[in-house]
């Protein structure tokens, strides 16, 4: 694994985004930020702070990765205290998973099991409903971002010096499924399982087919790190040194959802939504949660500039 000291010329950073269907009737966006926040952000584009809705987000100390299960409670990934929080409708957190080493990224499988990249260790945890935690894989460079597809295998952005996306069979054999990248971190999948990959250090949005082949999507982007579609099939693109939200058209023309003047760094961010997860044959909401972060602890994690 890699360790970028803050300012270092690469502009090495983490962000992560799981993000469900955005433009869809009464569904808010949640969105973890780099100043330790989480925010609340309607469909209109109002951004306000987690609170005002009967959402309170305290006591986190790093909250990085996020994700709603089927049951509309929210998982964080609180990269500080390295745990995983739940937040219940009424905004009452607890701690669900602890001991894990740097957790980012998060997805749920079909069953309700919890996946976490923890970036420290370069390993991939499982955690139970009960939030019994074991691992399910290791040996991996610095694990970002993660994304399930319709077929139950689990996908991982290695963000360090690798820069390949892993994948793994739900009995846990892996194989590299694609490389070149340029420091990945979002993965999310459209719904012809066609897999999206934000390379953060390129400024650029790769597509890359069921089959492994890599092509360019998008470019000139603000450092791009949380990718999710809604369920129109559109891109939405978490822009974390340009401080905006983009959508992005399945012909690849690009938009701002969320400009700049909000005054967001976004990482991560999720939709609330009680449809079925990726691996239930949902792809093409590509839940995905990806990681970013601010590393603070170890010198083995992936530090921001």
């Amino acid at each position: 694994m890699l360790g970028f000291s803050r300012g270092a010329a690469v502009g090495a950073v983490l962000l992560t985004l799981a993000l469900l269907p955005t433009r869809v009737s009464g569904q808010n966006v949640y969105e973890s930020d780099d100043a330790g926040t989480v925010n609340m952000i309607t469909p209109g584009g109002s951004v306000s702070p987690i609170g005002v809705a009967g959402f309170a987000i305290l006591g986190l100390e790093f909250p990085r990765g996020l994700a709603f299960n089927s049951t509309s409670t929210l998982f964080v990934a609180d990269e500080g205290s390295d745990t995983i929080d739940e937040v219940s409708s009424g905004g009452n957190v607890s701690i669900f998973a602890s001991g894990l080493n740097g957790p980012t990224g998060l997805a749920f499988n079909a069953t309700g099991t919890l996946f976490v990249a923890n970036n420290g260790n370069g390993t991939i945890s499982e955690v139970t409903p009960d939030g019994s935690v074991s691992t399910f894989a290791s040996g991996l460079h610095s694990p970002t971002g993660l994304a399930f597809n319709s077929t139950g295998t689990l996908f991982v952005a290695n963000a360090g010096s690798s820069n390949t996306i892993s994948e793994f069979t739900p009995d846990g054999i892996v194989s590299t499924f694609a490389s070149g990248f340029s420091f990945p971190v979002g993965l999310a999948f459209n719904s012809t399982g066609t897999l999206f990959v934000a390379n953060v250090l390129a400024g650029s949005i790769s597509e890359v087919t069921p089959g492994g082949i890599v092509s360019t999507f998008a470019a000139s982007l603000g450092s791009p790190y949380g990718l999710a579609f809604n369920t129109t099939g559109t891109l939405f693109v978490a822009n974390n040194s340009g401080g905006t939200i983009d959508e992005v058209t399945p012909g690849g023309s690009v938009s701002t959802f969320i400009p700049s003047g909000a005054g967001l760094a976004p990482e991560f961010l999720t939709f609330q939504t009680t449809v079925p997860e990726p691996a239930d044959a949902a792809a093409a909401l590509g839940l995905a949660a990806l990681a970013a972060g601010w590393w603070r602890k170890s010198p083995q994690r992936l530090r921001l500039p």
